[in-house]
């Protein structure tokens, strides 16, 4: 069975990187669909384009590695995010410069 419990909390964790990414995913995949014909390619290839600039954008925003007290798992987590839940479902709070459990 598929666990999707990685991707639940995603967007809490990156918000400006789960957009773009999203952006990326639109942009390559109708682009890709399009070219298929000979009459999608000229739109197509532009939004191949866009995908392609959505991803690096993407990778632009700098994440930092935050183990998770409860289960030890190591998430990435953007600079400016002030708290998150993490995969076992754990709130956790950033106080201080430390991540700390919500009870």
């Amino acid at each position: 069975m598929f666990d999707d419990r990685r991707w639940i909390h995603a967007k809490e964790r990156m918000p400006n990187r789960a957009i773009w990414e999203m952006l990326t995913i639109f942009g390559n995949g109708i682009g890709i669909i399009l070219c298929f014909t000979i009459i999608g390619i000229p739109l197509g290839l532009p939004l191949i384009l866009f995908g392609l600039f959505a991803a690096y954008r993407s990778f632009r925003y700098p994440v930092v590695k935050v183990t998770c007290p409860v289960c030890y798992s190591r998430l990435q987590v953007e600079k400016e995010v002030e708290q998150f839940h993490c995969m076992c479902y754990t709130h956790l709070k950033k106080e201080e410069g430390e991540w700390k459990k919500v009870e």
